[in-house]
């Protein structure tokens, strides 16, 4: 059996709060943050950040405020920038559950995998009913090994928001690696369902059908999961050792191609990116 990439599926789950969350604030405050939010719904992100920037102008004690900006800085790439809105939301009202959860992420993509836990529990105390805090922290300790406590967490993800797709991805990733092939194309496919969008749905699917010696549809999923995303490395990667298993050796070559370019980019990014908090 050829050697398998199994797909990172991080899966981040990052959380956004309705604006009546806060407690209190300026007029002026909540008339950007309501901005913020409309234009963070449209996709807008520099115009998102401006005005809850303007939100923290007019009133610096607004938690809200500087959770959503953080919110936008994650997805704009600026992890620094994030954790440190998330640390001041944190300050300024030390039980919103949220900002404990979202902060994790970036503690674990730091590689703080034990502190990105301890948000995770965290917030997981203040919030007990909290699917994202779950859902990341499984995600943590699967890195870690530790996969039946992973498996509880996804669990608990799954039991709180049955809506949501990543538990169910995640934890078929975590199945796989214990070697229950069927389940996890299982909670993969459930995944699937729930969001046929999700790229690593299909990248993990994939991989144990082609774990169980089903090569055509493994390359389908690979390929619908490259469809989605055209910069899915995993998927390419995976692809391109099943078509070597098949001896299509054209298809091959130009997956590697890609992949390979991928992998030049993603170092770029990396090299970029390397700031330390």
């Amino acid at each position: 059996m050829p050697r398998l990439l199994w797909p990172s599926m991080l899966l981040p789950l990052i959380i956004a709060l309705p604006v009546h969350a806060q407690i209190s604030a300026s007029a002026a405050a909540i008339s950007n943050v309501e901005l913020g939010n409309a234009s963070y719904a449209k996709g807008n992100l520099d115009e998102a950040a401006t005005r809850y920037g303007a939100a923290i102008s007019a009133d610096p004690k607004y938690s809200y405020a500087y959770f959503s900006r953080g919110n936008v800085r994650y997805l704009q790439g600026d992890l620094n920038g994030a954790f440190e809105d998330y640390n001041q939301a944190i300050w300024l009202n030390p039980v919103l559950a949220e900002a404990y959860t979202n902060r994790g992420l970036i503690l674990r993509l730091h590689g703080e995998m034990q502190k990105a836990i301890d948000d995770f529990t965290h917030a997981i105390k203040l919030n007990p009913d909290l699917a994202e805090a779950y859902n990341n922290r499984g995600v943590a300790l699967r890195t870690l090994g530790d996969l039946n406590a992973a498996i509880d967490d996804f669990n608990h993800a799954i039991a709180a928001n049955r809506k949501l797709a990543e538990p169910y991805s995640n934890r078929g990733v975590a199945l796989f690696l214990q070697g229950s092939l069927d389940r996890a194309i299982k909670d993969h496919t459930r995944a699937i369902h729930l969001n046929p969008l999700l790229s690593a749905a299909y990248c993990g699917r994939g991989v144990a059908k082609e774990a169980k010696g089903d090569l055509n549809g493994a390359i389908a999923d690979y390929t619908r999961a490259i469809d989605i995303d055209p910069h899915h490395l995993e998927a390419y990667q995976n692809r391109e050792a099943a078509w070597k298993v098949k001896r299509e050796t054209t298809q091959a070559r130009e997956n590697n191609d890609r992949s390979i370019e991928l992998q030049r980019l993603a170092a770029k990014d990396a090299r970029q990116g390397a700031t330390g908090r």
